[in-house]
This record gives C-alpha cells, sequence and structure tokens, in this order.
C-alpha cells in the first residue's frame, strides 16, 4: 500500500469466521489503518484476498459523510458474513456496518452514534463474542472517558447480532452536502440471489421532498448535473422509477424487483454478470432557492 511509512500507521485486521475455514485463504478480509499524521479522513480500510490488495476504501467517502473530522482508532468485529467498524470522532463513538461483496465493501448500516461521553483518542478497543447456544453473535467495545495514564476502562457498549438484511449492493461516488448538514445516502439490502426482490432504502435528505430513483448499467460523474448541487455518478441510459416523497425524517425506501428495471424505453430484467448502479435524484433548497441534489451511488453486481 502505497502511502505513509509503517510507523505512520495503525493497523488492525480482521478476518470473518467463514474466511477461517477450508479456502479461507481464497476469501476477502478487511485490514484497517490509520495515517495518523493526516489531517482529514484517515480512517482506510483495505479489501484482501491471500496476499493480494483488491481495494481501498476510505471510511468517510464510503458513508458519504462530512471529510473533515478525523476517525481514529478504527476498530473491526467480524461474524460470519458482517463487519462492524467502530471509530472515534470528535470524542463520539461511530459504528459502521458493512460487509464484502466479492471483495467490495457494501454499507447496511451508517454511522449508528453510540453512547459513549467523551472517549480519549487512542483508547477504543474492541473484540467479539463467541456465539451463544441461540446462535446470537456479539461484541464489545471499550473506551477510556478520562485520560489519566492508566489502562482503566471507563466505557463500554456491547452488540449483539443484528436484525439487518445483507447487503446486496456497494456505495460509490462522493457528493455534495444538502440543506440538512449531511449528505444523502443510499443503501441496497436483501437476498443476492439474481431474481429475488431488494430494497432500496435512501435517508439524510431533507423532510418531506420529492424525489426519484435512477437506474443505469453506465457509472458516471457530471458535478451539478442539470443545475443541482450535487453529482450525477451514473450515465448511459438512465431509467426513472416512480416519484416519492420521503418521510419526515428524510428516509425513504422501495422495492426492486430485477426483473423489473426501469430504461426509457420500458422495464427490463438484470441478467446474470451485469452490474447495475443506482442513485437517488431529490429536491433541495439553497438560502430558500429551489434547487436539488443527488445521493451517493451503489451497484448490485448480479
Amino acid at each position: 500500500m502505497a502511502g505513509p511509512t509503517a510507523a505512520e500507521l495503525y493497523f488492525d485486521v480482521h478476518v470473518s469466521s467463514e474466511n477461517l475455514g477450508a479456502g479461507g485463504l481464497f476469501n476477502p478480509y478487511l485490514v484497517a489503518y490509520d495515517d495518523r499524521p493526516s489531517n482529514v479522513s484517515d480512517a482506510l480500510i483495505a479489501s484482501c484476498r491471500g496476499a493480494t490488495l483488491l481495494g481501498t476504501y476510505e471510511l468517510q467517502v464510503s458513508e458519504h459523510a462530512d471529510r473533515s473530522p478525523n476517525q481514529n482508532d478504527l476498530r473491526i468485529i467480524a461474524n460470519e458474513r458482517r463487519y462492524l467498524l467502530g471509530y472515534e470522532e470528535k470524542g463520539l463513538l461511530y459504528m459502521t456496518s458493512v460487509e464484502s461483496i466479492d471483495g467490495e465493501l457494501g454499507i447496511v448500516e451508517r454511522r449508528r452514534v453510540v453512547p459513549a461521553g467523551n472517549i480519549v483518542s487512542g483508547s477504543l478497543a474492541a473484540t467479539e463474542a463467541a456465539p451463544s447456544t441461540l446462535g446470537n453473535w456479539g461484541g464489545l467495545f471499550v473506551w477510556a472517558t478520562e485520560d489519566t495514564g492508566s489502562t482503566t476502562i471507563s466505557g463500554a457498549f456491547a452488540t449483539h447480532g443484528t436484525s439487518l438484511p445483507p447487503a446486496a449492493g456497494v456505495q460509490y461516488c462522493y457528493g455534495t452536502a444538502n440543506s440538512t448538514g449531511d449528505r444523502g445516502f443510499l443503501m441496497i439490502s436483501g437476498n443476492t440471489t439474481l431474481f429475488l426482490p431488494k430494497t432500496l432504502r435512501v435517508e439524510a435528505l431533507p423532510p418531506n421532498v420529492f424525489g426519484y430513483y435512477l437506474a443505469s448499467t453506465t457509472t458516471g460523474l457530471v458535478p451539478n448535473a442539470g443545475g443541482s448541487q450535487g453529482t450525477l455518478c451514473v450515465g448511459g441510459s438512465i431509467g426513472r422509477f416512480g416519484i416519492f416523497q420521503a418521510d419526515g425524517a428524510g428516509t425513504s425506501s422501495r422495492t426492486l424487483s430485477p426483473t423489473q428495471i426501469p430504461q426509457p424505453t420500458g422495464p427490463v430484467s438484470a441478467m446474470a454478470g451485469d452490474r447495475w448502479n443506482f442513485q437517488v435524484w431529490y429536491r433541495d433548497a439553497l438560502m430558500g432557492a429551489a434547487t436539488s441534489n443527488f445521493t451517493n451511488a451503489v451497484t448490485i453486481p448480479f
């Protein structure tokens, strides 16, 4: 990995339990590292298989969040298919749930705030718990809230499994904050079997705004497309689902049928080997004037 020297890095290596069995060396695993001298977004994740680097991800870009504050001491907990990423930012503890989809990073829960008080930078640690007889998987984050120069633990948070559905897509593209100060975030979940329905879910939109889900087999990168404040991240032939309205919390979801993906000439069916890209275009306001914006984008590898 090019960049800072090993002396400047904090490393945390973790392999999910599905990678520990026969053939485990051929399955992806995650390495978290932290360029401590960096002033912005220094939490990075490398996806690897054996000695091969599959991809490197900047955590805040993947989460489509503000890149300004540092994300310190990224820790990983893993079960048979999912990783929990815990990190400290401005004294708060955040947790993000991700999955490895053929070596790419798919986020199924974004920046969950964990009640932790004021964490001392460098004190966060994590460990996973063995499954119980009921099959529940859990983990534990611990930290210090007072820098005493000792190893005293002053806070802990236990997490037991998750009811979140599996990730069906991987996030890409970094856009512009909307009028809430956050960036609209799109996730896709559901069974990865080709023809089974998936769920598109968007959050961090302005309350009650109208928008469209977009679909294309081509990626794009067009800042301020159509006068928007955001970046259009799909290209080529772009289909559009029917208009939706977000709820008061700025969220919306809809079912995606892989056999009925909208295109300008009519709905089409995804085929094995396709990569379909999705994004949300929504109404927004800038200094009281009507405008529009875009979320990040997500790819489903069928």
